[in-house]
């Protein structure tokens, strides 16, 4: 089993609660699109603040963690806020490898994290389970096009939570939330379609 989580409001605390993404933060002046001052001002923003933990993550994730053989985070952060990342992921995960969004992209955060699964995850796990967590939909709806099992975070922690300590357990309501899901995107997409 692989797990391959976000970071930002998916194991963090990101606020204020209104705030979708971290780019929500950054001031209008700098706020323009493939901005390079936009990027530079979230890393320096990152290294200055030190985000909590979302509690009900943490003992499904370590969980979770105690039975994969590699645990992943997949974030859009900035590859210059590496070293904050790392520092406050060593204080509540055990983490394999930290892929982020390299020093000049300004491309969306869900076609970085497909570049990463394509790239660097998949390749490296042939044949095993993948388990995503992200707070974005279309990341979440990403991971399943490309099979691994995905939920949207942090809504799943609190059901996980009740369940964490039973590896069994979790999986079991971790594999039958994917299924709910799935069902429920595909009913979406057939009223869509007219089907």
């Amino acid at each position: 089993m692989i797990l391959v989580l976000d970071l930002d409001r998916t194991l963090n605390l990101l606020y204020p609660p209104w705030i979708r993404s971290i780019r929500d933060l950054v001031p209008p002046a700098l706020a323009s699109r493939g901005s390079y001052e936009m990027w530079e001002w979230i890393a320096a923003h990152v290294v200055e603040n030190n985000y909590p933990v979302h509690e009900a993550a943490v003992p499904v994730i370590r969980t979770l963690s105690a039975q994969a053989s590699r645990v992943i985070v997949n974030t859009g952060r900035p590859e210059k806020a590496r070293c904050a990342t790392e520092g406050w992921l060593h204080n509540y995960f055990k983490v394999d490898q930290l892929l982020m969004r390299a020093e000049g992209d300004f491309r969306r955060t869900v076609e970085i994290k497909r570049e990463h699964l394509i790239m660097d995850i998949l390749p490296s796990c042939p044949g095993e389970v993948i388990y995503a967590f992200d707070d974005n939909r279309e990341a979440v709806r990403m991971y399943q096009d490309n099979g691994a099992i995905a939920l949207v975070a942090p809504e799943c922690w609190i059901a996980a939570a009740s369940v964490a300590t039973s590896q069994y357990d979790l999986l079991k309501l971790l594999h039958d939330l994917h299924e709910a899901a799935q069902a429920s995107v595909n009913r979406a997409c057939m009223t869509v379609s007219g089907n």
